[in-house]
């Protein structure tokens, strides 16, 4: 009997897609290329000719799920509300988000080899920087739309990295209430 290998439109995907489901059910511990073979009933080989390490298949998985976020924010962003609520509901996506990771990012930090890894802390910057410009335009915008935004002299862009790096800092580390903050934003903003 001859078997054939089993086709798959795109390993890749599928590689993915498996080692995200064992991170959210077996946690960062859980995570190897061997059982990420298994789930995906590939050869252990085939895992390491789309990502040659853990941390690559590690860091791509943040990468897709970081871009899922934004397309998030870009749909929040269509909607009609105004800023504060459209703030809220932002952060609370976020929230969302990073819950689901949260153990992975905890464990990652503890490891010295993760912490240092650059091509990670690169992609970790390159995106808050994205989110940072998002922020940002929504913020022109609302000034655009005849608000005076900021009570005191402040780019819009120091106010945006502001925002985000409140965001990341709340979401991450649960010390902080989202009503406060608002009560900040709104201290802040003119109406």
């Amino acid at each position: 009997m001859i078997y054939l290998p089993k086709l798959i439109d795109d390993p890749r995907q599928e590689i993915l897609r498996q080692a995200k489901i064992i991170i959210v059910n077996d946690g960062f511990k859980g995570l190897n290329m061997r059982a990420v073979a298994k789930e995906c009933s590939f050869a252990v080989g085939t895992i390491y000719n789309y990502f040659p390490t853990k941390d690559h298949l590690l860091a791509q998985l943040m990468a897709d799920y970081w871009e899922e976020y934004y397309e998030v924010l870009e749909n929040i962003d269509e909607e009609a509300l105004d800023l504060l609520p459209k703030l809220r509901k932002m952060y609370e996506q976020l929230e969302i988000f990073l819950n689901t990771f949260l153990e992975t990012w905890l464990q990652m930090n503890r490891e010295p080899h993760y912490q240092h890894s650059k091509a990670g802390f690169k992609r970790k910057e390159d995106f808050t920087e994205k989110l940072i410009l998002k922020m940002k335009r929504i913020i022109e915008q609302e000034n655009i739309m005849g608000c005076d935004l900021i009570s005191f002299e402040v780019t819009t862009y120091e106010i945006s990295k502001f925002i985000i790096s409140n965001f990341l800092m709340m979401a991450q580390m649960k010390q902080f209430d989202y009503n406060s903050f608002e009560k900040i934003l709104r201290a802040l903003i003119k109406r």
